[in-house]
């Protein structure tokens, strides 16, 4: 049974914006719903809207109501309820004012109205596939779209017959009457079906006229629908699919609006409206200017569902979540949201939250998981008011829209068993546009038709059958399967027997059911040459038969009760009996090892072994023995119709040897060790013995061994008898490897150097070293050396096993470092001096770099400003060293000279300086005055040419005038003899 409350807080349009008005007009809106109780039993409700200043609301409302399967109507009566559903006091304020100008319902001056609930339950006489039930209420506001007037008329169908137990759709959204002239508006009444029928919306006009004769009302000039219901300049649009209105209203004044809803549901193969109900509302157009509020959905944050073509697909039992974003243009707007989640009748609700209520941006976040059965259309209306009461004091709402479809869950009906060539009609709910596939079995061409909701089903083998809705692929279980089981032909579980000649032996036949519910019947023939009438019945399940001297064959028909497709036929052997053969002969065999008698024999006989000690089983033909002792066993078959017949061998055990290989061994490399083994029972003399590897022994095939190998090795001792009986053991000769000493490698020392020598080995106990000379202990781990030429040492060492192990280390005396360089050397101010020191040195480190040009080369060139000691410290390859220590000192001052003749071959005639001195000038002339040449570069001087050509040998004046780095002038006039 299908219930809700509709605690539907519906509000119709206010009254006109004139405390003047008629005072009789009442009626703002209406609408007429109802809930299913039981059987044709109702619970009827109607919701009516009063405008606080008119008349007071009825004491109760009456409805007319009629049907198209008879003429007579009936008119019922509702009264008031005492409470609102949800607990709220009947006749409270729809929609309350601003705090600062309260309506007409509060005392004040502004529009004010107030929603009244009058219910009743009623019986209907009979079934109908459409009632109406109306209500007409006098005294309508005056509206703008409608200046006739008149009375308020809504009303509600439904069908008892074929939607009997359906409730109506109801509302779940107030009425926001307060409209802002000249500002966009969004509205939604926010429909609810508890039934999850799929819902039709449409604007129609407003009726009036009496409870049982309703008529039309004439529009206005320049009103209608679709476009311009009220005044907006055809910007009005309504989605029948969802039920938004939106528009932007271009004149002020108070408007009537109606709208119908409609209940489709599936009926047979056609979908099928089952009832209908209408909601009566006014708009009132003030001159404001509030900024309408928008919404927007986060589809970032949308999860488990997806959005298509702006609704939100989910999936039932598959929860989801999404957030939408309240804002307005206006920054003071103080925005609050409600929404109509808590009026969904669903098996569960959704959770909304929101964030910054009160601001101009609020941020609401719905999480549901939608139960099995709350499929279809959602309608989730978002109401956004802003409370600012800017201008007129009146709060100005939206109402938006997020539709959610919840797809169904498919389901497939119904498993079950059929014999081959019957045939099972299959059915899908849950969704549409089916289509059905095969898995296995007889495939997809045993369905009567691959695109329908009900196919016939023929396999001729067992086959599940998927279904797959085409209309909700947006969910994992869209899908469903059915398995259609063919039960083969009937078979029986039965023993073929033996008997002997003139005995009477029971037939036992056992048929399995193959399903609940399916009985079986049975009837025995005689095939050819066996009587029937050895039978004692030939329609139960065991029947007796008197054996005669030959095998008797029957034949058993087995069928199921009421299904005459599944049939089989079998046959049933009663056979003489023969003798068994004992294959197993007189053996010998270990003790412990088991094995198995070979034995054929007609299983009709009774066997037993005697005696039974060592065997699995005394009662089987072939058992397993367990060997322990010589033994001799006697099969005996019986048949109690029968003679016994009876058969024996003999088992003769042998001992399995017990062996030890003795306790493991230590030896050093290069030794050798007995090996002694043992054997239990020592009294056994038949036995042969197998060391091995036997590549590292001596005597490998006697009880006594010797290991001459050189590594450890695990040798086993294998000792058999004649009848493969076996022992073995392990011994493991582990051999102590002799280089079991590690030593550090050779090393090289300079000429007084110390060399310190390291060794290590396993658990050693004493070293010794030779030759004993220039090292400080010769049993010492870590000795020092000190030899003054090269010299090649050993150590001797012996470890906790006693074995010994030596080691060569050679201690290399390289050559001594050699440096050879003056003690001393005196430079000229300005002059610089290049070391080149002599010796077998390869790295060079001089002190201080002061006046040096590099300090880590052999031959750096030093010009120190004062006299300095120069210290060098040299490196041979080896690493050996030395220090020399150069002394460089400075002269007080550079000399000047000039010579008396020179040949141009040899060089030019110049001044001759040691140190730094400068030239003023230096003149050469001939002997008649003429000046052969002139210089102020003191490195500069005369070729013996005049103007490109060579002068004669002979005799020339010079005069010169240079000053020493002190300053110090040299002057000279003389000759100068030029030499060829």
């Amino acid at each position: 049974m299908k219930k809700f409350i509709p605690y539907l807080l519906v509000l119709t349009a206010l009254l006109s914006f004139n405390p003047s008005k008629v005072k009789a007009s009442h009626a703002a809106g209406a609408e007429i719903i109802y809930e299913w109780l039981s059987d044709s039993t109702y619970r009827i409700y109607v919701h009516f809207y009063r405008d606080c200043s008119g008349i007071p609301e009825p004491t109760s409302m009456s409805l007319c109501l009629r049907s198209s399967c008879r003429a007579a109507d009936t008119t019922i009566t509702l009264p008031k309820t005492i409470l609102l559903p949800g607990g709220a006091s009947n006749g409270t304020e729809v929609l309350l004012g601003c705090p600062t100008s309260p309506t007409y319902c509060a005392g004040g001056t502004l529009p004010g109205y107030q929603e009244w609930w009058y219910a009743t339950s009623f019986t209907f006489p009979y079934s109908c596939d459409k009632w109406t039930m109306s209500h007409a209420e006098s005294a309508r506001n005056s509206i703008a779209n409608f200046p006739g007037g008149g009375t308020l008329y809504v009303e509600a169908t439904f069908d008892n017959k074929d939607a009997q137990g359906n409730s109506s759709a109801y509302f779940t959204v107030k009425p926001v009457p307060y409209v802002c002239d000249n500002v966009a508006y969004t509205y939604n009444n926010g429909a609810f079906d508890p039934n999850n029928d799929s819902l039709y919306f449409q604007m129609i006009a407003p009726r009036q006229g009496s409870d049982c004769a309703p008529s039309s009302m004439s529009w206005g000039a320049g009103y209608g629908l679709p476009s311009n219901p009220l005044a907006c300049s055809s910007t009005f649009t309504f989605s029948s699919s969802t039920g938004q209105m939106a528009f932007t209203p271009s004149a002020t004044g108070q408007y009537a609006l109606s709208m119908q809803v409609t209940e489709y549901r599936y009926l047979g193969s056609i979908w099928k409206a089952i009832g209908t109900v209408m909601r009566d509302i006014q708009v009132v157009v003030l001159p404001c200017s509030t900024p309408t509020p928008k919404l927007t959905t986060d589809t970032l944050s949308l999860s488990g569902a997806k959005l298509i073509g702006g609704i939100i697909n989910a999936c039932a039992t598959v929860p989801f979540n999404f957030c939408y974003n309240s804002t307005s243009t206006d920054t003071a707007a103080v925005l609050v949201v409600t929404d109509n989640s808590s009026s969904f009748f669903t098996s569960t609700k959704p959770t909304v939250t929101y964030k910054h209520m009160y601001t101009d941006s609020v941020r609401g976040c719905f999480s549901w998981k939608p139960g099995a059965f709350d499929s279809g259309l959602k309608v989730y209306a978002v109401t956004v008011k802003d409370s600012t009461c800017k201008g007129i004091a009146v709060p100005i709402s939206n109402t938006f829209v997020i539709p959610i479809y919840v797809w169904p869950v498919t389901i497939a009906y119904h498993d079950t068993t059929i014999c081959p060539g019957g045939v099972v009609n299959l059915n899908a709910i849950g969704g549409a546009g089916f289509t059905w596939t095969a898995v296995g079995g007889s495939g997809s061409g045993s369905l009567s038709c691959l695109s329908c909701k009900s196919p016939i089903a023929s396999p001729t083998s067992s086959t599940r059958y998927i279904v797959l809705s085409a209309k909700n692929t947006v969910c994992a279980r869209n899908t469903d399967s059915v398995m259609v089981k063919v039960v083969p032909a009937p078979s029986y579980t039965r023993t073929d027997t033996a008997a002997c000649n003139g005995t009477s032996i029971n037939l036992s036949v056992t048929v399995p059911t193959p399903d609940t519910g399916i009985s079986e019947k049975l009837t025995w023939v005689a095939a050819l040459g066996t009587p029937l009438g050895l039978l004692s019945s030939t329609t139960v399940a065991n029947p007796t038969i008197n054996m005669g001297g030959t095998t008797a064959k029957y034949y058993v028909h087995i069928a199921y009760a009421g299904i005459t497709s599944c049939e089989s036929i079998d046959t049933v052997v009663v056979r003489s009996l023969n003798y068994f053969t004992l294959f197993s002969k007189d053996s010998s065999v270990c003790r412990g090892s088991v094995f198995q008698i070979h034995v054929i024999g007609d299983p009709a006989y009774n066997y037993t072994w005697t005696p039974s000690a060592g065997l699995s089983s005394s009662k089987i033909t072939q058992p397993y023995v367990t060997a322990d002792t010589t033994i001799t066993y006697t099969l005996t078959a019986r048949h109690a119709h029968c003679p016994d017949s009876a058969r024996s061998f003999t088992v003769t055990v042998e001992p399995t040897p017990l062996v030890s290989a003795g306790q493991n061994k230590l030896i050093c490399e290069g030794d050798t060790v007995h090996l002694y083994g043992t054997v239990n029972p020592a009294s056994f003399t038949g036995y042969t013995y197998a060391w091995s590897p036997d590549t590292v022994l001596i005597d490998a095939n006697k009880l006594t061994s010797i290991f001459k190998g050189h590594v450890t090795q695990k040798i086993a001792l294998t000792v058999s008898t004649a009848a493969g009986c076996n022992g073995s053991d392990t011994v493991t000769v582990t051999v102590v490897p002799s280089n079991f000493l590690k030593i550090s490698g050779d090393t090289g020392i300079c000429p007084g150097d110390t060399a310190q020598l390291r060794i290590s080995g396993d658990s050693l106990v004493s070293v010794s070293w030779t030759p004993g000379n220039f090292i400080d202990s010769t049993m010492s781990y870590t000795p020092k050396v000190w030899p003054n030429t090269t010299t090649n040492y050993t150590v001797l060492a012996v470890n906790v096993k006693g074995c010994r192990d030596n080691q060569p280390i050679k201690v290399t005396v390289h050559p001594a470092a050699v440096l050879q360089l003056p003690d001393s050397i005196e430079l000229y101010p300005g002059d610089s001096y290049q070391f080149e020191p002599g010796g077998n040195c390869l790295y060079f480190q001089w002190t201080p770099p002061v006046g040096l040009s590099a300090t880590n080369i052999s031959n750096p060139v030093a010009q120190p400003l004062v006299d300095t000691k120069y210290t060098i410290t040299a490196q041979t390859e080896a690493g050996c060293k030395i220090t020399d220590v150069v002394k460089l000192y400075l002269a007080d001052d550079s000399w000047v000279s000039i010579p008396n003749g020179f040949m141009p071959k040899n060089g030019p005639f110049k001044v001759v300086h040691i140190g730094r001195a400068t030239l003023k000038s230096l003149s050469v002339y001939d002997r008649w005055g003429v000046k052969l040449f002139e210089s102020t570069d003191i490195n500069e001087g005369w070729d013996g040419t005049y103007n490109g050509k060579p002068q004669p040998a002979g005799v020339y004046i010079f005069v010169v005038e240079a000053y020493s780095a002190k300053g110090i002038r040299f002057y000279k006039q003389g000759n100068v003899t030029l030499l060829r």
